[in-house]
């Protein structure tokens, strides 16, 4: 692996940037909004970890396209069920 392919790409910091946006969300203004946008970014991450290849998804891919895939998507699935589950007031 050539040192140019170890560094994250474009996803990942978009990756990023959309969890500092989700999170922002979360404390400023209605948590359970800023829940439902964190799942469905982690479910995205996990689409595009399956569609792209590994060399344009750098940063998304740490193991393979299936257990990736698997963590995203119970990753999402988790903070989905928690979310709408909360008791809010």
């Amino acid at each position: 692996m050539s040192a140019r392919s170890a560094r994250p790409g474009p996803l990942w910091i978009a990756a990023a940037a959309g969890t500092l946006v989700c999170l922002a969300v979360m404390v400023l203004g209605d948590v359970r909004t800023g829940g439902y946008a964190l799942g469905a970014l982690l479910l995205v991450c996990g689409l595009v970890r399956v569609g792209l290849p590994d060399d344009t998804s750098l940063g998304l891919a740490v193991r393979s396209r299936f257990v990736d895939l698997a963590i995203y998507l119970s990753l999402a699935i988790s903070i989905l069920v928690i979310f709408r589950t909360l008791k809010l007031p």
